[in-house]
């Protein structure tokens, strides 16, 4: 099983309405069960940094191959590769669902105000609980 988790923030216990709480935790994450490998060959290293890049900064591609290839095999060597084969894909979130409408409403107007953007996320994201 791998974890990919993010956006997560701190909820304070000043946020209920009864003094009766402790702190917690919300949070979005994707558990995706599967059979893992490591990539150990060069070239498999190598096609899986290259559709990274092609992925998500295209416009780094040219740059990068004119990189010496010294380089990047030093580069390549430094990332573990992994790939997985997911037989098993399970969205989680905790976005203070027991929570009653006003009190939800006070972590979300607190979130707002935050100037960490995991905390303004999981705010956007309690605002649009409806639609996940």
């Amino acid at each position: 099983m791998v974890i990919f988790s993010k956006p997560h923030a701190y909820i304070s216990p000043t946020n209920y309405d009864s003094l009766l709480n402790v702190p917690t935790w919300n949070y979005i994450s994707v558990h995706a069960y599967g059979q893992g490998k490591i990539m150990t060959e060069t070239a498999e290293v190598m096609k899986s940094l290259e559709d990274s890049i092609d992925n998500y900064e295209i416009s780094f591609r040219e740059q990068w191959d004119h990189f010496p290839e010294d380089y990047k095999l030093k580069m390549s060597n430094g990332i573990v590769a992994f790939e997985i084969l997911v037989s098993d894909l399970q969205g989680n979130k905790k976005l203070s669902q027991n929570k009653s409408e006003t009190e939800k409403q006070k972590i979300i107007d607190t979130l707002s105000k935050s100037n960490d953007s995991n905390e303004k996320l999981i705010a956007d994201y309690m605002k649009n609980m409806d639609k996940l």
